[in-house]
């Protein structure tokens, strides 16, 4: 089970929680699709690459909007050029204490019923 939060880590009480529960948690840097233009998007997606390159990894959230769909698929064979791999979330999910990964950039989708 894995919980990931779409707040800031120093904002949620997810983290905290998920360690008493024991339950792996991600928090998301940024919401990709705020602004659901292509180009505000691709700016997004180019931002997250360069916070995993800077910080190790790198978590968005974004809906399931046909533009946000398009983009990614737009954005993943370039992300290698970028410094960066893309990975599932779990790959940055945290037990106790952040890892150091080697540029991990995740994109998640929040599917909304």
């Amino acid at each position: 089970l894995l919980f990931v939060d779409n707040h800031d880590a120093g904002a949620s009480a997810m983290g905290p929680l998920a360690q008493a529960l024991g339950m792996a948690w991600a928090f998301a840097q940024q919401r990709i699709d705020t602004d659901a233009s292509a180009a505000a998007v691709d700016k997004a997606l180019g931002d997250l690459a360069a916070i995993a390159v800077r910080d190790g990894a790198a978590l968005g959230v974004g809906g399931l909007y046909p533009v946000t769909l398009d983009r990614i698929v737009a954005f993943a064979p370039g992300v290698a050029s970028k410094g960066a791999v893309l990975a599932p979330a779990s790959a940055v999910a945290m037990a106790c204490a952040p890892p150091r990964l080697d540029n991990i950039l995740v994109v998640g989708l929040v599917l909304c019923v």
